[in-house]
């Protein structure tokens, strides 16, 4: 059967349409192969909420400690604090289900081609910014301008997206005047037309960075339309208080009290909680099991996208020896770190999540070898030159396998320093190169494999901090990116993973469950793998008592 575009309508205007860890879990980007898949994940993409009962329920407000955000512009947006905050203060064309399928968002349906290269939307009729005035079709024409004109500054993590759009480095390099990529149809529609086929491009719309955004001053903060909005900033704090023009409905909450804490621990949040400081917390792990049995609260854990590493910087000597390299891997004595039987953690041999295209659940890491195996050729540098830092945040990372593999090296002979790290110092050391190891996970923005990949590995990848360049490894992701097999698309991912591997700019460490305790009167709170970024507060009310 030929089908020459796909049409997704919002089905029924009684519905509710639903959109979109560690302290240096940063966040990137289950992929739409074919034609059916998309039809039938997005218009399948709709879920009825329960409304709550005028006797049975309040608003409430909504308490959490949260690390204090590097931006308040989703453009800049990398860390899933940031992200947590910005879902609530602005809206996408396009949002995410706790399944993570696309769904309608400020479009109130959008048509794709058969080639998947055009993208046309239309948006939804009375959508008001937070400041009053009416979304109109050039604000959100503006909003994609400033995006690509930011990500050419400073690559964003959505890049491998924007390099998709038609004449866009023509345009950028001034040789056009207008971009035919993005183009304004009328007054509530606007197509996005693409270089070549790019059968996930959908998931674009769903970014934080394609949030659509009014910016009136250069250094005033960005106005959305989100379900809250910004009312009072401090050192400390951080209240978001209800928008009442909300254009899918008015959210239950009466607001959101956000406290700021570079030093936050899992200890003092379990205090926190315990005390009634806060009534929802990310639950230290160690902590779960004993919240779930204390009936005023309830929790909720599940195995998340995010994958937890040892970055090297491996365009810098001495790391920059594949020998070396593997000289450190080989001197871990990994079974005193491994523990199978954990029900906290999954070893990671390989670098594909669990629940993503292409995991492989018994991959062997190409580099392992038992002690009896190991090399003896494999030697130490003559001499180092410097001592060199490896990147650890204070507050999280304490007597865990971090420091057993640091009593490895140092065993071995490598001079380590590990200053202290708070989560922006580390931020800001990471971002300049600072550090030759550091400690961090990268948890998924986009559910798409070869995305995911690209951000972390690829020679223009937003998540590269590791000075990794290879071009077999650009090439695949590449060619991953724009098949429409999907069972090529598993093995490209697969042979992606093989060759970072055995180059190794990380090493793997393991995957992470997620687990939130809050109060048990908290009502419709969904989560999916992607956490704490993907928490739709206007869904949340608290039950009287």
């Amino acid at each position: 059967m030929n089908i020459d575009t796909i049409k997704i309508f919002n089905p029924s205007s009684t519905k509710i349409q639903i959109r979109s860890v560690k302290p240096v879990a940063i966040k990137l980007s289950i992929i739409l192969l074919s034609l059916g898949m998309i039809l039938a994940m997005s218009s399948c993409g709709f879920r009825e909420i329960k409304f709550k009962s005028s006797e049975s329920a309040t608003g409430g407000v909504l308490k959490m400690h949260i690390y204090p955000p590097l931006t308040l512009d989703p453009v800049n947006d990398l860390s899933v604090y940031e992200s947590f905050l910005l879902n609530q203060v602005h809206s996408g064309l396009v949002e995410l289900d706790e399944g993570l399928r696309p769904i309608p968002g400020m479009a109130e349906f959008w048509t794709i081609d058969s080639t998947f290269t055009r993208f046309t939307f239309q948006l939804r009729p009375h959508i008001t910014f937070q400041n009053g005035k009416p979304l109109e079709m050039p604000d959100v024409y503006q909003s994609f301008l400033y995006l690509i004109q930011r990500d050419a500054q400073q690559t964003t993590a959505v890049h491998h997206f924007i390099d998709e759009i038609l004449g866009i480095d023509q345009w950028l390099a001034g040789e056009i005047q207008e971009l035919p990529g993005i183009t304004i149809i009328d007054s509530s529609h606007i197509q996005f037309t693409l270089k070549r086929s790019t059968p996930d491009f959908l998931y674009f719309f769903a970014a934080d960075q394609a949030k659509i955004i009014l910016r009136e001053k250069p250094d005033a903060l960005p106005v959305g339309a989100g379900p809250f909005m910004i009312k009072n900033i401090t050192d400390t704090l951080i209240t978001l208080s209800l928008f009442q023009q909300y254009f899918q409905r008015t959210a239950y909450l009466d607001s959101i009290l956000l406290y700021l804490d570079d030093t936050s621990t899992g200890d003092k949040e379990f205090d926190y909680l315990l005390n009634g400081k806060v009534n929802f917390i990310e639950c230290p792990l160690w902590g779960v099991d004993t919240l779930s049995t204390i009936s005023r609260f309830q929790t909720q854990k599940r195995l998340s996208l995010e994958f937890d590493f040892i970055g090297l910087r491996v365009d810098r000597p001495p790391l920059n020896d594949i020998n070396f390299r593997s000289l450190l891997f080989q001197r871990i004595n990994w079974s005193r770190i491994s523990k199978p039987d954990n029900p906290y953690f999954v070893r990671a041999n390989g670098v594909i999540p669990p629940g993503m295209d292409g995991y492989r659940p018994d991959l062997v890491h190409p580099l392992f070898k038992p002690e009896n195996q190991r090399d003896p050729e494999l030697n130490l540098p003559e001499k180092f030159d410097r001592s060199l830092i490896y990147g650890v945040v204070d507050t999280v990372y304490v007597d865990t396998e971090d420091d057993f593999i640091i009593q490895d090296w140092m065993d071995l002979g490598v001079p380590l320093k590990w200053p202290p790290f708070s989560w922006s110092s580390f931020d800001h050391a990471l971002t300049r190169g600072e550090m030759d190891f550091f400690v961090m996970g990268w948890l998924v923005e986009i559910p798409s494999t070869p995305r995911y990949l690209y951000n972390l590995f690829h020679s223009n990848g937003v998540g590269n901090y590791f000075g990794y360049h290879n071009p077999n490894v650009d090439a695949l992701i590449q060619a991953a990116l724009h098949t429409d097999d999907k069972r090529q698309q598993i093995l490209l991912c697969q042979a992606i993973e093989d060759s970072i591997l055995t180059d190794m700019p990380v090493i793997p460490s393991s995957f992470v469950f997620t687990a939130y305790a809050y109060d048990a009167r908290f009502r419709n709170v969904n989560l999916s793998e992607m956490g704490l970024p993907t928490l739709r507060c206007e869904d949340i009310w608290i039950e009287k008592n």
